[in-house]
Parts: C-alpha cells; structure tokens; sequence
C-alpha cells in the first residue's frame, strides 16, 4: 500500500529473480520464499521517502527508516506499507531597503515558519503554496518581492502579502520595505491609517521622524517640526513652496531677532529660529521667508517650511482640534528656557497661516495654556513658536 503522498512505485530486486514492481497502491507481486529482496521506493518529483512498515502477515523488514530496505520473504503473505513525504528546501530570506522586521510562510496544514533576521532560512515542503507576509518596523512600509535565485514561484513581487509556491530545490527571496515618507502620505491616506492612533512618518529633507494623526478632519502632525538651519536650500520637490531657495536665517536671541518691535523692518523680516531640544521659529521663518515686512494687510500665508503637500494650518482648521487636545498631544513649550522674544507665558504655542483681520503683523496661534487647555489666540509675527503642519 502507498501511504502519505508522492510514492509512485516499489520495485523488489534480487540476485538471480526478476526484478518485480508494484506501481498502483494495493497491488501485490509473487516472491520467492526465504530470498531477501532489496526493496526501493520511487517517488515523484519534489517528495521524498518517509517510511516502511509491515502492516499484516509474515516475513522480516530490515529496516523501516531507510530506502531502500531490505525484505525477508517468509512463509506466507505479507502486506507493506510505503510512506512518502513532502520533500522540504531550505528558502533563504534577505532584507532590504529600510524596516523589514521578519517574513513569515503560512499554509494550511503545514505549522507557520517564520524568518526574522536577514540572511536566515525556513524549510518549506516542496509544491506547497504559501502565504508570505512582510512585517515591518513603524514609521515603513511594504515597496517589493524578489526571487533572487533558485526554484519556486512569487506570485506577485508587487503585493504584500504574496504567494509562493514551492519548487523542487533552495531558493532566496528577498523582501524590501522602505520608510514612510511625509511628503508622500496623502490626508485620504492619513485618514485610513491613522484614524484611531499615531503614525510614524519621516522626512526626506533631513530622515527627522514625525507622527501623525487625523483629528476631526484634518491630517495633524502631532509632534513638533524639527526641520531647521542657518542656511537651509528649500526646494518645491520637498518643501511647501514653489521655487527652489535658499533660506538665510539667524539664531533667534541674536540682533535683529532679540528686538520685540514689531515696526521694524528688519525684526518681522529676518528669518530667525532657536533650537533648543526643539525647534521655535518667527513668523519669516516658518513662512519661508514670504511673509515679511511690517506692512498691516492681512494675506494668508500660502507656503512653509513644511513637508511638501503639507502647510501651515489655517485658524478654521486649528479650530477643529481645540477640544482634541488628547489626540493633538500638546508638548510643554519652551518654559524657562526661552530666548527674549520667545513667549513663556504659554505651555506651547504653534503658528496658524491665518492673519489678524485689521493687523497683518499679527497672526493667529494655536496656544495651551495653563488654565484653558488648547484655545485660539493672536500674538506678533516676530515671536518664535511651534509649527505642526496639515496635510493639503
């Protein structure tokens, strides 16, 4: 009898007699009493021998681990059985690109392998079709499957998860995920992803990490724009303007950006920034240097040091998340260790691309404060805050 799978015949050979073979589960052939047979299991590609056994009747099997084996005929009928098995292959697993954390093989019947450091290898059974999953580490995402060398079908290098069929001998896939860029991450995407918790998002001007949430409809970062400079090169591929430039900053508590006059020129025009653990910026800075002057006529600002299909949050839209304070996580300011023009009367303040109607030199700010929590407020455009950036 043939048991398990892939056994396709059973030959019997001795010196001196016909080689006889069964080649059909079940049949018999007639052999000589007393001769000691050497019995051989075949079997089809991509499965291997498992076992032997003697189910019924007399005679004596040498071995029932090895193939072939050896078999005694004794003086009477006897019925063998011959289990074949699912050959397995070692199927090797390389990472690459950024944040791939472990690649799993799954299918039914078969126990879930699971490879989670690159370069390691699963042994999978042969012809069997198996779910492969990429995890990744927050903050990356899935890019590409490859069949690097060997036997076995991907059923898709584009899709994750995919399939993989295995083939008649080794094989090495690859599996690249890459990071999770600002930049790319779209509102429409940010509301799928990150409705009910954070999301780990990077930048592609300086690989700073973010997370980010939607709030009431509106994609909100919700940690504190890092990204800074004396001297940054901006450019519209990165960036929310619309030309390349370069952005010539001073350190905030320097001159002209200690004067806390909002009449002069050279206060509301010089882009200044202080770094201290984060960042603050003046009202220059945040807008890329396209709002400057002290002239009164309210213009919205229209671009920003933000990410690129980010910007400056208007008053409406800061107004979404005044009583989302839970979820916007305001961060404590700058308390004792602000420089001259930085606001500590606040927790935290962030700039809005909103102007005072009657003042341009004024702008509107998102401000937590120690005893109404997050509320809309208005302060100069030379002060330096916060800024969280909103999806377009």
């Amino acid at each position: 009898n043939f048991a398990g799978s892939g056994v396709s015949s059973v030959s019997f050979a001795a010196s001196g007699y016909s080689t006889k073979t069964v080649s059909t589960s079940g049949n018999s052939v007639s052999l000589v009493y007393g001769v000691r047979y050497t019995v051989t299991m075949t079997t089809s590609s991509g499965y291997t021998f498992s076992s032997w056994a003697k189910a019924s009747g007399s005679g004596t099997l040498s071995s029932t681990s090895s193939n072939p084996t050896y078999f005694t005929v004794g003086a009477g009928s006897a019925t063998l059985t011959a289990t074949g098995t699912t050959s397995n292959y070692d199927i090797k697993v390389n990472f690459a690109g950024s944040g791939v954390s472990s690649v799993s093989f799954a299918a039914s019947g078969y126990s879930t392998k699971t490879v989670s450091s690159s370069g390691s290898s699963v042994s999978l059974a042969s012809g069997v079709k198996y779910t492969v999953t990429m995890n990744l580490a927050d903050g990356n995402i899935f890019s590409s499957w490859a069949k690097a060398s060997g036997s076995g079908t991907l059923s898709s290098t584009s899709s994750n998860p995919t399939y993989f069929t295995v083939g008649s001998g080794t094989a090495t896939l690859t599996a690249t995920g890459v990071k999770r860029y600002i930049q790319d991450f779209t509102k429409s995407t940010c509301q799928s992803q990150a409705s009910s918790g954070n999301v780990t998002v990077y930048d592609k001007r300086d690989d700073w990490s973010y997370t980010v949430r939607y709030i009431n409809g509106n994609c909100w970062m919700t940690s504190d724009l890092r990204f800074g400079g004396s001297s940054p090169t901006l450019n519209s591929l990165t960036t929310d303007i619309n030309t390349t430039k370069t952005l010539t900053a001073k350190w905030l508590p320097d001159s002209p950006c200690n004067s806390q006059d909002a009449s002069s020129t050279d206060a509301m025009s010089t882009p200044c920034w202080y770094s201290w653990g984060v960042v603050w910026y003046n009202y220059a800075y945040a807008t890329a240097g396209t709002i400057t002057g002290t002239s009164t006529t309210a213009t919205e600002a229209s671009y920003s040091v933000c990410p690129k299909n980010w910007r400056l949050p208007s008053k409406s839209q800061t107004e979404t998340v005044v009583n989302y304070a839970s979820a916007f996580n305001p961060s404590d300011g700058c308390g004792t260790q602000c420089a001259l023009n930085i606001d500590n009367s606040n927790y935290g303040n962030w700039w809005t691309s909103t102007p005072q109607s009657d003042n341009g030199r004024v702008r509107y700010v998102l401000s937590q404060t120690t005893s109404n929590g997050l509320e809309i407020r208005s302060f100069w455009r030379y002060r330096g805050y916060y800024i969280r950036c909103v999806a377009r």
